[in-house]
């Protein structure tokens, strides 16, 4: 299984990120156009196949967005 660590947070793994996604209520494709990447990538990923180091990046960064979006308060 591939592991890889974008930032300070824990690394990022097709099951981190699935359930990450599958928490905010999103489909892969919900990720994928949030993320600005094709929803095969996503799809893959998940699956464990290996894909581009920036697309994970997105994927990662798009769902840390959407979470600290739903913990702001809202006025």
């Amino acid at each position: 299984m591939m592991n890889v660590n974008v930032g300070p947070a824990e690394p990022v793994t097709p099951d981190t990120l699935k359930a990450k996604r599958t928490a905010l209520g999103w489909s892969p494709d919900d990720l994928a156009k949030a993320a600005g990447i094709p929803e095969k990538a996503v799809r893959d990923f998940e699956a464990g196949v290996s894909v581009k180091l920036d697309v994970i990046a997105k994927a990662s960064s798009a769902l840390h967005r959407e979470e600290l979006a739903r913990a702001k308060p809202k006025p």
